[in-house]
């Protein structure tokens, strides 16, 4: 590769994770490789309070929040999101892909996909609830 194909990719780097100046607007296509690219929860550090309850609110308050624990599940603290359940671990900080919650929300093969009825959780509001559990699923 020659550094004329290499430098708008090192530009467009720097510029993604917030050094130096903005990458040029018109880089050529062939450089851009949007496949390597950190999508933009994995540059933030998330919180349970600010970033996971809003969408736990939105999507998951009917049954498992404000006193409703369905399936013996609340949503309502950190404390009680992370606590182990009867069907494995609900959440596994660390590893998004074997949280049962994460599972459940992207409706993977093999659970039940939650919620049962109505609308999936999109799957940007999905992606942030395993970035924080990839981050390690802290508090607040």
């Amino acid at each position: 590769m020659t550094w004329i194909r290499i430098t708008p990719l090192l530009v467009a780097g720097i510029a993604a994770i917030g050094c130096g100046s903005p990458a040029p607007q018109s880089a050529p296509a062939e450089t851009s490789n949007a496949a390597t690219a950190a999508p933009p929860t994995e540059a933030k550090s998330l919180s349970f309070a600010a970033d996971v309850k809003p969408l736990l609110t939105t999507h998951c308050a009917e049954c498992h929040m404000d006193g409703s624990t369905k399936g013996g599940y609340s949503l309502d603290t950190h404390e009680s999101a992370v606590q182990e359940g009867g069907k494995g671990p609900r959440i596994v900080a660390g590893n998004s892909a074997g949280s049962n919650l994460v599972q459940r929300i992207k409706g993977e093969p093999g659970v039940k996909k939650m919620p049962p009825k109505g609308d999936m959780m999109s799957a940007a509001d999905a992606a942030i609830i395993a970035a924080w559990i990839d981050q390690g699923a802290t508090a607040p």
